[in-house]
């Protein structure tokens, strides 16, 4: 029998939580040989390697990746697609967990509907998984492709996809179109599946709820960012999907366009609210960052306003030091006036 599922979790120091969620998996009340389990440890400096080598000694299923270097959730998810076997993944946060006996169920869904992807409900728990509320966004639905799918059930709301553990995705859709996530530390999720809705032929959703999230406190993502390297992922998030309303293969219906350029526009123009607190060592980290991707900075150049503009022409042209000079004139002159 064919491996039916590759669950894919993405593991940085979370040695307080991986049991719970290894253990939600094996729940499941069927044969282990149906589905795998890939454990990609990212550099962790905590416990979680043995916690997670201790249930491979026990489960022939579960295979333990170890990069050499961090490379952030999405880098582990990308490992995980590459060493997938499973016919569908289900990216599984290992904070996190899912609902007993969902299985079965889940699976019978997507093969029944050949969807390349499935949305399904969660439920919001507290630390010790203890429910707050159920999350009910999506319907039972028909099967569309998937801009025709955002159109339908989420009129000009593209950005209610971005939570990737509510969805179950076709492993040979995801490996034929090429599909990774960026190189960024936040939100590439959102990126990922944002150009998944776009390539997808069939998507559907069932009103089901088959995911349990918990609110940790202690998650990685849920860490503030230091001010530089919050702008750098917003440049690159936003030059990400840039790419996609200038490089996809696909014709864009003009609804997505529209949800597309304004959040390019967002990540081209929002960047000046994190200058002022910054010290001056953030001030020259953040200055470095722009030089680090100009690339990234120069093609979003047609979307910026015209501080933006100004922001961005100054900090490419100059050395730190007279950019920095020119910016505290600048804050000087609004002072006085």
């Amino acid at each position: 029998m064919s491996v039916r599922l590759s669950f894919i979790l993405p593991c940085y120091n979370v040695d307080r939580y991986v049991a719970e969620c290894l253990d939600s998996i094996y729940a499941q009340g069927i044969p282990e040989n149906e589905f795998e389990v890939i454990a990609v440890n990212d550099c962790s400096t905590d416990g979680t390697r043995a916690v997670i080598a201790s249930y491979a000694e026990k489960h022939n299923n579960l295979r333990l990746i170890d990069h050499e270097t961090n490379l952030t959730a999405g880098g582990a998810r990308n490992t995980g697609i590459s060493a997938a076997k499973g016919d569908h993944i289900w990216f599984v946060d290992p904070d996190d967990a899912i609902k007993e006996n969902c299985l079965k169920e889940l699976l019978g869904k997507v093969e029944e509907k050949a969807a390349d992807i499935l949305f399904f409900n969660f439920e919001d728990c507290d630390e010790r998984l203890q429910l707050n509320k159920k999350d009910m966004t999506f319907p039972a639905s028909d099967i569309l492709s998937g801009q025709e799918y955002v159109q339908r059930y989420f009129p000009g709301r593209l950005s209610r996809f971005g939570i990737i553990w509510r969805a179950i995705f076709r492993t040979g859709f995801l490996k034929d179109n090429g599909l990774q996530y960026p190189h960024i530390r936040k939100a590439q999720d959102v990126v990922f599946l944002w150009k998944s809705m776009l390539y997808a032929s069939r998507v559907c959703s069932v009103d089901n709820v088959y995911y349990r999230y918990r609110n940790n406190p202690y998650s990685v993502m849920k860490h503030q960012l230091e001010a530089h390297v919050a702008f750098a992922d917003r440049i690159l998030r936003g030059y990400e999907i840039e790419k996609m309303l200038t490089g996809t293969k696909v014709d864009l219906l003009p609804v997505i366009h529209d949800n597309l350029i304004q959040a390019v526009k967002w990540s081209a123009n929002y960047n000046l609210e994190l200058i002022a607190p910054m010290s001056d060592q953030e001030k020259e980290k953040y200055y470095h960052e722009i030089k680090e991707n100009k690339e990234a900075v120069t093609s979003l150049k047609p979307y910026m306003n015209r501080k933006s503009r100004l922001l961005f022409d100054t900090s490419l042209g100059k050395t730190y030091w007279l950019w920095k000079a020119d910016l505290l004139s600048k804050r000087e002159l609004k002072r006085k006036g």
